[in-house]
């Protein structure tokens, strides 16, 4: 690894702390207990973490890749494409497998703000932009100012970052009504992609974060992050529960839903 990517990889850090990924499944298991609900059906294990380091220990021969890398501190938008090209959240049985950077390489022009125009990307930033499960006015009030009693069941969770429990006032966390009414619009057996952010997000050199989301026939979700893996046979609460745990580890503030159709809008591929 090069001196230059040394820096760029503890500065920029676009695997921020492989453990804090672990961390983040075990607050979502911890809530389970917590709150005395049912822990998901399935789950496999993924990271990213493997392809990024691998991506910047040979930047000549993943350019694309790298490019996302460095502007986006990740990978998490092209792996969620490449899941949902494949349409195999639920259906495959080890990602570590099947997502290569091969793979990632022939998609690397569907990352998110690749294919948005630039108008598009200004209306996301004020919670604009039009949307196939939120409506304008609920996609105004998707999320909400946290409060302690949101995250009370987690306040003695070792894996949860104090600072986020203390300021979870400054934070922003999900409108659970509002939220509801949307991935409950989403069909059955089809997967959605659900991006956080901060304002900033949808222009270069700034980072979000890209996951799926999967209704299933019982009425239960399927959920995937690029840095935990998968999760089978979700309670909307569940889902909630993990979402939240997300925005409050990170300090998001905006949420997209959209549509596969929608996510993989790019022409030439």
């Amino acid at each position: 690894m090069s001196f230059f990517t040394n820096i760029f990889f503890n500065i920029f850090n676009p695997v921020q702390n492989i453990s804090r990924y672990e961390d983040q499944t075990k607050i979502f298991l911890e809530c389970c207990s917590a709150k005395k609900r049912d822990k998901p059906e399935k789950s496999l294990n993924f990271s990213q973490y493997s392809l990024v380091s691998q991506v910047l220990n040979d930047q000549e021969k993943h350019k694309n890749l790298y490019e996302i890398v460095k502007n986006y501190n990740g990978l998490c938008d092209i792996i969620c494409n490449e899941i949902l090209f494949k349409d195999s959240l639920g259906k495959t049985k080890d990602f570590n497998k099947s997502i290569t950077l091969k793979k990632l390489e022939k998609i690397s022009g569907t990352h998110v703000v690749k294919i948005n125009n630039h108008f598009s990307l200004i209306l996301a930033q004020y919670n604009l932009l039009p949307n196939t499960f939120f409506s304008l006015h609920e996609l105004r009030h998707l999320t909400r100012k946290g409060e302690f009693s949101d995250i009370s069941h987690l306040k003695s969770n070792p894996f949860l970052d104090p600072f986020a429990i203390i300021s979870v006032n400054e934070r922003r966390l999900l409108n659970q009504e509002v939220f509801a009414k949307g991935v409950q619009r989403i069909p059955v057996n089809e997967t959605a992609k659900l991006i956080v952010y901060c304002a900033g997000f949808l222009l270069p050199s700034s980072s979000g974060h890209s996951i799926l989301i999967k209704k299933t026939k019982k009425g239960k979700y399927i959920y995937f992050d690029p840095n935990q893996g998968e999760f089978r046979g979700l309670s909307l609460e569940l889902l909630i529960d993990q979402i939240n745990a997300l925005l409050l580890q990170s300090s998001y503030t905006n949420i997209i839903l959209l549509s596969r159709e929608d996510s993989l809008k790019n022409p030439s591929v």
